[in-house]
């Protein structure tokens, strides 16, 4: 019970002057001024929309699903920005089922799989491009020619 005590000191002296690394960076949406924890969101039973609002919640990374971290972006430009949809490999190159683009070249982008915990619970959730490279300190492409590389030197399996 003291580090549950010293924790609560901690809290309410430092929490508002602390320097968190956010991991969001989403300005079009409605985000949630308390921060929350992760069972409490989970009992919301939230739907994934466009105009969701964004929750705050201070977690602790568990584990990482490192074996299908990035996938294989589209490119094409729609509507002023980058479709960005998983592409499927063809005999020509990459085809995107969303835009129906298709394209000889395609863009890495993250997707990375892992647990977070709080003091409540715990949730497998996805870190999309930006919080990712945030996380890791490299670009996907960069990570993804690593992984590569790896993999042909049969180091690790290579799944993707």
């Amino acid at each position: 019970m003291e580090a549950v005590a010293d924790l609560r000191e901690w809290m309410t002296l430092y929490y508002n002057v602390t320097n968190f690394i956010h991991l969001s960076t989403s300005s079009s949406r409605q985000t949630v001024s308390c921060t929350t924890t992760l069972s409490e969101i989970s009992n919301m039973q939230l739907k994934v929309l466009e105009s969701s609002p964004i929750y705050r919640v201070i977690a602790t990374v568990k584990e990482m699903k490192t074996d299908e971290f990035y996938y294989n972006a589209c490119i094409n430009v729609v509507n002023a920005r980058q479709c960005g949809k998983k592409t499927t490999r063809t005999a020509d190159g990459w085809f995107c089922n969303y835009c129906n683009f298709e394209s000889a070249n395609m863009e890495f982008k993250y997707a990375l799989k892992m647990c977070i915990e709080d003091s409540s619970s715990h949730v497998w959730a996805i870190a999309f491009q930006e919080a990712t490279q945030e996380i890791v300190g490299m670009s996907a492409k960069e990570l993804a020619t690593i992984y590569m590389e790896l993999a042909k030197t049969n180091k690790i399996k290579h799944t993707s």
